[in-house]
């Protein structure tokens, strides 16, 4: 996970009761997580326990949440634009780095918590690139080798973008033993090129630029 040190910790059924408390809208892709407590009456006796263990570790007074963990769990719910991560480096990880106004937030769902830390603004694209471990970029690749260094893959993932609108294009990449490869559609098949945390960078930010401009001018 990202080496950043969290503001907020909460395990998963925690954020799906305190979201669910806080009558916030579905929680966003790629955060959702399994609903606990089948009935109102279950539901509401877990949300109490809940509240008592977010008391007990200062996150909590009464029934009243933090102000400030409040705020991050509502700019998830309605941000004005957000970048999202899907990946597996040995274990599953899911990400969103969210902002509206002045606030931003990252969110990384991994090993059943939920990690929350409040981040700039400006800041959404490195902090999602930052969830995964660095990579250095593989040597270029022949063409008629590209199945068989995929066929090396040890982790990866990809990256989308939310600006007003959703992008229908993500960032894929793949790590290997020969390093790390950014993966493009090319007509009817792929391009794979040697890629680093910096270049990854630029292109989810050239894809977050693009996406909100379409969706400026199609308003």
């Amino acid at each position: 996970m990202t080496p950043r040190r969290p503001d907020f910790v909460l395990s998963a059924p925690e954020f799906d009761l305190l979201w669910g408390d806080l009558d916030l809208p579905p929680v966003p892709y790629p955060l959702r997580v399994p609903s606990v407590g089948r009935t109102f009456t279950v539901r509401a006796r877990l949300t109490d326990e809940v509240y008592r263990s977010c008391a007990e570790r200062g996150l909590a007074s009464g029934r009243r949440l933090d102000p400030r963990l409040e705020t991050l769990l509502a700019l998830l719910a309605g941000p004005e634009v957000s970048v999202d991560a899907v990946g597996h480096i040995g274990y599953p990880v899911r990400a969103l780095a969210a902002a509206a106004g002045r606030t931003g937030v990252l969110a990384v769902l991994a090993g059943g918590e939920i990690w929350l830390t409040e981040i700039p603004p400006a800041a959404l694209v490195p902090e999602i690139v930052a969830v995964f471990p660095p990579g250095a970029p593989g040597a270029p690749v022949d063409p008629f080798a590209v199945d068989a260094l995929a066929g090396s893959r040890s982790s990866g993932g990809q990256i989308g973008v939310h600006a007003g609108t959703r992008s229908s294009t993500v960032v894929t990449w793949f790590d290997s033993s020969r390093g790390r490869y950014l993966v493009s559609r090319d007509g009817d098949g792929i391009t794979v090129t040697p890629t680093d945390d910096a270049r990854l960078a630029r292109r989810v930010s050239a894809l977050l630029t693009s996406t909100a401009e379409i969706h400026t001018v199609g308003m």
